[in-house]
């Protein structure tokens, strides 16, 4: 028997020890979501966003019920609380909230972190650099110099566009460990499609030193919406040229006309 005369066996205490242990981890999991429900939800109402009190009275019974240790009997209201509130807030979210508040950051984003400074002090240094010697006078500027300008103005719009995320400016969102990995992939394309664009558009005006096209490596770099609408636009004026884009409507017509043509002949 593992209990003579009242006396507790150790296997028993070791039993209770692990219960006791996971019943800890439990609650200290659902108090983590729990003051992230109510960091949410404090965000949504100073930043002026309607929340029904419903939600409210929601978490003010889940705080109260954590005092008790009685935390898990609030577990689906924490939850739904958690659903509505991220509708009203999304993009933000409670782990948005926690990384913009330095709380549980991955490794990967406080690397980023470290990173993003470094490559903003190197690409303002390396493009006032550039152009420094590829305007110095001469019979004309020099190519590879302009080369290197552009591409260090694609990766300046990359990291500017980064930066006014992480501080709000185009997004309410902060950041999370997916963004990271997603920007470092911006910050190459930023220089690539700062070159193509100074390559194809930008020569004479690069090579004269004024105008405003000197600033369209920087907009490439900044905007996806911009280099998108471009390159459509010249796919279309490419296919246009080459007669594509009629023999593309041609096809569809046909299509059109044998598909009706067979729901006609279809037998009712």
């Amino acid at each position: 028997m593992n209990n003579l005369g009242g006396v507790r066996m150790p296997q028993e205490k070791s039993t209770d020890n692990a219960n006791q242990k996971e019943r800890n981890e439990f609650l200290e999991k659902w108090r983590k979501k729990l003051d992230g429900a109510v960091a949410l939800k404090d965000y949504a109402i100073s930043n002026n966003f309607y929340v029904v009190d419903d939600i409210i009275q929601k978490l003010n019974d889940a705080r109260s019920a954590a005092h008790e240790n009685k935390i898990s009997e609030h577990a689906t209201k924490i939850d739904t609380a958690i659903r509505d509130l991220t509708e009203i807030t999304f993009p933000t979210t409670i782990e948005t909230l926690s990384l913009a508040e330095g709380k549980d950051e991955p490794v990967g984003y406080k690397y980023f972190k470290r990173v993003l400074i470094m490559l903003s002090l190197f690409a303002i240094f390396i493009s006032i650099y550039s152009y420094d010697i590829a305007f110095t006078p001469a019979p004309e500027p020099n190519r590879l110099w302009l080369s290197i300008f552009a591409a260090s103005l694609g990766l300046l719009g990359a990291i500017i566009y980064i930066l006014f995320n992480v501080i709000g400016i185009l997004s309410e969102r902060a950041f999370n460990a997916d963004d990271a990995y997603a920007n470092y992939a911006r910050v190459v394309i930023g220089p690539l499609i700062g070159w193509v664009f100074y390559f194809g558009f930008a020569q004479e005006a690069f090579s004269k030193g004024n105008g405003l096209l000197l600033i369209l490596p920087f907009l490439a770099g900044f905007s996806t919406k911009l280099v998108i609408g471009v390159i459509y636009q010249a796919i279309t004026a490419i296919e246009l040229t080459l007669g594509l884009e009629e023999k593309g409507e041609q096809l569809m017509l046909r299509r059109k006309k044998r598909k009706a043509i067979m729901v006609a002949e279809s037998p009712k």
